[in-house]
Parts: C-alpha cells; sequence; structure tokens
C-alpha cells in the first residue's frame, strides 16, 4: 500500500492539474501515468547507452537492426519461429521477426529489463543464434 508521502504526492499533483483547468478525474490519471512514464524514460536513457554498448559487444559479428521504437534490437537468425521457441524453453521471451513483416529471418527482443538480468539473457540468446 502506498506511503503518506506518495499519496501527498499524487494529492499536490491532481490540485496542479484542477488549478490548470484539468477537471476530468480519468485524465489527470492519464497525465500522471504519462509524468510517471516519462520519468521511466529518464532513467531508462542512462541503462540504454550502457545496454546499446554491451549488446554490440555481445552480438559481434551478428547481423542486428535498432528499431527506430527505442529499446528493441532485431537480431538476424535462420528461422525466427524456430529460434524464438527455442529461446522461450530456456525461460526468456522473444518475438519472432515475422509479426513485423520484412523481418522474417530475425528475432526482436525488448531491452527494457534492468542490466542485471539483461546481461545473461542476451548471453543465452547469442547462443541460441549463432
Amino acid at each position: 500500500m502506498p506511503g503518506t508521502e506518495f499519496k501527498n504526492q499524487v494529492d499536490n499533483l491532481m490540485n496542479i492539474l484542477f488549478g490548470a483547468g484539468v477537471a476530468s478525474h480519468a485524465t489527470i490519471i492519464e497525465q500522471i501515468n504519462y509524468l510517471v512514464f516519462l520519468r521511466s524514460l529518464s532513467k531508462k536513457d542512462d541503462s540504454a547507452m550502457i545496454l546499446d554498448s554491451s549488446a554490440e559487444k555481445i552480438f559481434s559479428g551478428v547481423e542486428y537492426a535498432k528499431s527506430d521504437a527505442g529499446f528493441y534490437l532485431f537480431l538476424k537468425c535462420h528461422d525466427s519461429e524456430k529460434t524464438a521457441e527455442k529461446i522461450l524453453e530456456k525461460g526468456i521471451a522473444v518475438t519472432p521477426g515475422t509479426v513485423f513483416g520484412g523481418y522474417e529471418n530475425f528475432i526482436r527482443i525488448s531491452l527494457t529489463q534492468p542490466l542485471e538480468l539483461l546481461t545473461p539473457a542476451l548471453k543465452i540468446i547469442e547462443e541460441e543464434i549463432r
């Protein structure tokens, strides 16, 4: 259950938004969610820069494409469906590139987990695609 400090912060945000003319509770909740999302992105920017260089080292020699969406990486493999299944058997979820069109021989990995979880996962993925 959220602490008193958190509740006070939410109350303050609600007062600011009401003062700015936002009267709908649903809109206020959307705005607060958006602010939380922006804050999480700023924290992930630092991790993304570190992760980007880590991924380049781990996947050296493997063809890959960076996603315009940010925290996704498409890795070249022989058969995206079978490769995704093999990786899933090891407890790591990736998406076959066939879902995205134009990436039939790629898998898409999400780089949104903390580095301490991603680094060993990336090594397991690397073993499967080589």
